[in-house]
């Protein structure tokens, strides 16, 4: 567990510098942290995401570079906790799960692949606004 100062900053490391600094999201924060992520991922993210990062208090920090915003990260882990304890449901009823993700996003199909999830279909409509693709991801208990 890392160590947080009195002012709620928490040192970090970098393979360039020592200079990475997370902070917790403040109302002030997320405005820029909104305009960040929206610029680097357009359209990946709901405009809620925002309010509730706010709302995550200690499971979300806000990554600076020498005092500049440069990104995000929400607790490691819990993701990994939630689809265990799924896979756990779903293998006890013998029942397949499903789940839908993006095509475009990558890091959650290796996510779902690394904990047994294989592709098994392609929704090119299962986003509407703006219209995008989704990979149907399944989990099979009942073979």
């Amino acid at each position: 567990m890392s160590t947080v100062c009195a002012n709620g900053e928490q040192p970090g490391t970098s393979a360039r510098s020592n200079s990475v600094i997370f902070r917790e999201v403040t109302q002030e924060i997320n405005s820029n942290l909104q305009t960040l992520v929206e610029s680097v991922f357009p359209n990946i993210f709901h405009e809620n995401m925002f309010d509730i990062a706010y709302k995550m208090g200690e499971l979300v920090r806000i990554a600076y570079i020498d005092d500049q915003l440069a990104g995000f990260h929400y607790v490691q882990g819990v993701g990994s906790a939630l689809i265990q304890y799924a896979i756990s449901f779903g293998r006890a009823m013998k029942k397949d799960i499903q789940l839908h993700v993006e095509v475009g996003n990558t890091t959650a199909q290796q996510f779902y692949k690394q904990h047994g999830f294989i592709e098994t279909e392609r929704d090119e409509t299962y986003y509407d606004d703006p219209p995008r693709a989704a990979f149907v991801y399944t989990k099979k208990f009942n073979e």
